[in-house]
């Protein structure tokens, strides 16, 4: 077992033994490790910047500051750049960008603090904008709604604070509204300073800019990804005909799944080769490949309504095992079937019958592992033992996972874990930020690949289900506002891959 201490790690050598006399090469100088926090401060306080630093070999370091970004009309300057604090004093309200590289004589990193300078009676800044949108499509960020307590008249100054590697982009807009497009994939820190002709405010936001085949192309091509998640429901407001758009867009659909003919049991499974997998009541397995089904890309266009008859019928599992009928199944992220039978008990492709749990799918990996949502137990395919995962934190169990490298990702309650399966041992990965007030009733929850908890939930104040995604670096939003017209009609589903 994985979990036990196998063998002896230390070569003895015996009569006859050689000693190998090849020149060893000498070990890789590791960089050293840099943190730098971000502060927030008023204009004319001094602030201390103090990196946390370490070398893995303590070798002798030396620093370097640099100002990346400061407000318009500041004139500081660093006048000793090679300290190893440095201190300052913001002389104009608005962002600053200090970055510090450190090197050890043979590596350099670099890191990077924020400093928002703030002054005494100011306006009340706030932005509004999408917090999600796809690489090379326009990004439009408003602080209209921004306020003076004396109505005095209020301008705007835009900065670009982070942007992904490899991004060239540069914003600039004296008005309330900013409109840019992202260039490189990943996560844009903006900042807006709100001046009233005396003092002044600023206030930052985070736009996430997703690859482009995510939010359209891949549910109009029909090449989905298991890492991320899709939502399902009714075609408007009719009971049949199914569709499936990504969480961020669902007004670009693709329909495959008919109930017109067969009811879809349980949650589809995404395969790695981008395929739906789904369960009808039947008891038969298929498998869409949605490269031709109709789609509509959110302009109105009217879906064509004949049945699909491709899709791939795998088989009745259960069935052809002669272990009664299908009642659930899942994959491993290498497309291994797991499938739960009405005889009891789950079982693999070959009949062999492996742990499970009837309340809720296990979490399958390549190898001979699973992970028990329930119970909080690592299971072994081959020995169908079962361990205990040390400082698994569940008393009801977990309402999502998935598999990552190394192990497992499991959401308990608002947290995200991380289960070792060498170890057999939990780790808190972080907490996600509670949801407002309202959101009572959860239809489903599932984590993508980036470890964002996506739940579908009813909320008090619409009267609808709304589907909202959070991070843990604390971003909530809704993506899914059932005011607006959608193609996709109560998504109460999600799918993913395992």
């Amino acid at each position: 077992m994985r979990w036990s201490l196998l063998g002896c790690w230390v070569a003895c050598s015996g009569p006859g033994s050689e000693t190998s006399t090849e020149p060893q090469e000498p070990p890789r100088n590791l960089p050293p490790v840099v943190e730098l926090a971000d502060v927030d401060v008023l204009v004319g306080e001094a602030v201390t910047l103090q990196p946390v630093v370490s070398d893995p070999e303590g070798d002798a370091l030396t620093y370097v500051w640099l100002v990346r970004l400061q407000p318009p009309l500041s004139w500081f300057e660093i006048d000793d750049p090679r300290v190893e604090a440095l201190t300052f004093t913001p002389d104009r309200v608005g962002p600053y960008v200090i970055d510090l590289m450190v090197s050890d004589g043979e590596n350099r990193v670099t890191a990077s603090s924020v400093i928002l300078a703030g002054s005494g009676n100011v306006p009340s800044v706030q932005i509004e904008g999408s917090p999600v949108v796809a690489v090379s499509r326009p990004a439009t960020l408003s602080a209209a709604g921004s306020s003076d307590p004396d109505n005095a008249r209020l301008v705007f100054d835009w900065a670009l604070l982070v942007a992904p590697a490899g991004s060239t982009l540069a914003v600039s807009s004296s008005g309330p509204e900013l409109s840019f497009t992202p260039d490189q994939v990943g996560s844009y820190r903006l900042a807006v300073t709100v001046h009233n002709g005396s003092s002044a405010s600023v206030a930052e936001t985070t736009v996430e800019a997703l690859p482009d085949p995510i939010v359209t192309g891949d549910v109009i091509s029909g090449v989905l990804s298991p890492g991320q998640v899709y939502a399902y429901g009714n075609i408007g407001k009719g009971f049949c005909h199914l569709a499936l758009a990504h969480w961020s867009d669902l007004d670009t659909v693709a329909r495959g799944l008919d109930q017109c003919e067969l009811f879809v049991l349980n949650e589809p499974v995404i395969g790695p080769e981008g395929a739906i997998h789904y369960l009808a009541t039947d008891g038969v397995l298929r498998r869409l490949t949605c490269d031709d089904c109709p789609t509509s890309p959110g302009d109105g266009t009217t879906l064509v309504e004949e049945w699909l008859e491709n899709d791939v019928v795998v088989g009745a599992p259960c069935g052809d095992l002669g272990l009664g009928s299908t009642d659930d199944f899942t994959l491993s992220p290498s497309g291994r079937l797991v499938v739960q039978c009405s005889s009891g008990g789950w079982f693999d492709d070959q009949g062999r019958e492996v742990p499970g749990n009837t309340s809720l799918r296990p979490i399958y990996g390549d190898g001979d592992l699973a992970l028990d949502l329930v119970s909080g137990e690592l299971m072994d395919f081959v020995t169908g033992e079962r361990v205990a995962v040390k400082g698994w934190p569940a008393l009801y169990g977990a309402s999502a996972g998935r598999v990552v490298k190394g192990g497992f990702w499991a959401a308990v309650g608002d947290e995200l874990w991380l289960v070792d399966s060498d170890e057999a041992s939990a780790t808190k990965v972080g907490e996600y930020e509670s949801l407002p007030p309202g959101l009572t009733y959860l239809w489903a929850t599932a984590l993508d690949a980036d470890g964002a908890m996506i739940q579908v939930l009813y909320s008090e104040a619409t009267f609808t289900e709304e589907i909202w995604r959070r991070r843990l670096d604390g971003v909530v939003y809704r993506t899914w506002d059932p005011e607006l017209p959608a193609e996709l009609y109560l998504p109460r589903r999600l799918v993913t891959g395992p």
